[in-house]
């Protein structure tokens, strides 16, 4: 088993209504003309590192527009398989983890299930 994400799946985050991603062991490149998602993809997966946005979205921008919420999920293998799910709502601007089908009560408590570095044009 290889280390890192293998499997992505979002519900209405930024401008995927739905996406069921398996990533495969050799990898992943993501290729599209300007405004495809190529960007939000990778915010979708940043999001698990501090469960909130590398941009510094709030909750409810992320949010797809006109949906009442966003869903993200991801099965890791770091190296132990770990399943994280984020869940945010907005009214009442509730977020739920859940690390291994458990809900985790403090957010730090799931922080590093699945490491990411990320590198952006600002950084350069």
């Amino acid at each position: 088993m290889h280390a890192g994400l293998t499997s992505l799946s979002l519900r209405d985050f930024r401008n995927f209504e739905r996406l069921e991603l398996d990533v495969p062991a050799e990898g992943l490149v993501a290729v599209g003309e300007n405004g495809q998602g190529k960007t939000n993809l990778l915010e979708a997966i940043y999001y698990f590192s501090l469960f909130r946005s590398v941009r510094g979205a709030r909750d409810s921008d992320v949010t797809r527009f006109g949906a009442p919420g966003f869903y993200i999920e991801a099965d890791a293998a770091t190296p132990a398989a770990h399943t994280i799910g984020v869940g945010f709502e907005k009214q009442g601007k509730k977020k739920r983890v859940k690390r291994d089908d458990a809900v985790v009560e403090k957010l730090s408590d799931a922080l590093g299930t699945l490491p990411v570095v990320m590198f952006s044009p600002g950084d350069v």
